[in-house]
């Protein structure tokens, strides 16, 4: 049986060492290209390239990528935002996607004295939002008057296509992201559960909501399981440093963070091909699916059963990763 699914990847967090960063992004970003993955997702910090930029670097390097741009209302101001979008989509004719973020790092937080907490950060963000999808869809002059923004016959141009309108994502696991989400995202993205308990709460909640349910998740997948959890362990070998960052998560102020550090700590396998170990080494931050081309199919499999119609997958360094991710996905994905 065949999926209707949408198939992104991610790029890895900023090397210290920049012109190796910009190699090891391009390699990625042109292998996604020739293996037909419609967009890439690259993190945002303080430590960071500008996303637009990065995005707009990663567009003219790219035949067809879509790049996932982080959005945050502390960095960028709705206005700033939709004048960024507007250039790059008037620039090079491509669609982006916006990764809708409110910041989950304390540190960061303090440091521009953010003074919203959890919640209302999300209030916030759907304001934000709104503010976008307004300048996105007309050319009339824009009028909002919310809590965080306001505006008054504000003319943002050279405004945009119909088709290259970005599609909106939003990752979390609390109930204010799920409101914002379901309210204004086309795609609710999670680190998912193993499969059973992800059935049993993100996709029934999805049943009858037009979101699309998202799945950020590695995938180490090779001929044979052995090899497969061979490099498993190499890449994201098990110690004592990894075990406390993942203590230290528990107290995160990101909802799906704590439930991460807590499915980690209280075992690394389930169902055999869904690991924990990369996200305890403290290298990885979302659940690994390793195991043979077949297993990790079968898995999957029961994720788009569980209505999960896009992928974001993590951890594709190499070319041999592409090439044997794109076994996982071939057989299965409808064209």
């Amino acid at each position: 049986m065949k999926y209707h699914f949408r198939l992104f990847c991610n790029l890895p967090n900023f090397d210290s060492d920049l012109a190796n960063f910009l190699q090891t992004i391009l390699n990625i970003a042109v292998h996604a290209d020739i293996y037909g993955y419609e967009g890439i997702l690259f993190h945002f910090n303080h430590l960071m390239l500008d996303p637009f930029i990065l995005g707009s670097w990663i567009i003219q390097n790219t035949k067809k990528i879509s790049p996932i741009i982080a959005v945050q209302p502390n960095y960028s101001t709705p206005v700033a935002s939709a004048k960024m979008v507007q250039s790059l989509s008037y620039l090079y004719g491509r669609k982006v996607v916006l990764n809708m973020i409110t910041g989950a790092a304390k540190n960061e937080l303090e440091q521009v004295y953010e003074s919203l907490d959890h919640d209302q950060r999300y209030l916030r963000l759907s304001e934000y939002i709104q503010v976008l999808k307004m300048a996105f869809s007309s050319n009339q002059p824009l009028n909002f008057n919310g809590e965080y923004y306001k505006y008054k016959d504000l003319k943002v141009s050279p405004g945009i296509s119909t088709e290259l309108i970005p599609d909106f994502f939003i990752a979390g696991s609390s109930s204010a992201s799920t409101n914002v989400a379901f309210n204004h995202a086309d795609v609710y993205i999670t680190h998912p559960e193993p499969v059973d308990l992800y059935r049993n709460s993100v996709s029934n909640n999805l049943d009858h909501s037009k979101i699309k349910a998202g799945i950020k998740i590695g995938i180490i997948a090779r001929e044979t399981k052995e090899e497969a959890w061979e490099i498993a362990r190499s890449r994201y070998p098990q110690n004592s440093r990894g075990k406390i960052i993942t203590g230290m998560k528990k107290k995160s102020e990101s909802n799906w963070l704590k439930q991460m550090a807590v499915l980690g700590t209280e075992a690394e396998h389930y169902d055999d091909v869904y690991w924990m170990g990369g996200f305890n080494s403290g290298l990885a931050n979302n659940p690994i699916l390793v195991g043979s081309i077949e297993e990790v199919t079968a898995y999957m499999i029961k994720y788009f059963e569980a209505g999960v119609s896009v992928v974001i997958v993590a951890g594709l360094n190499t070319e041999d990763d592409f090439k044997f991710t794109d076994k996982v996905f071939k057989d299965i994905k409808h064209d």
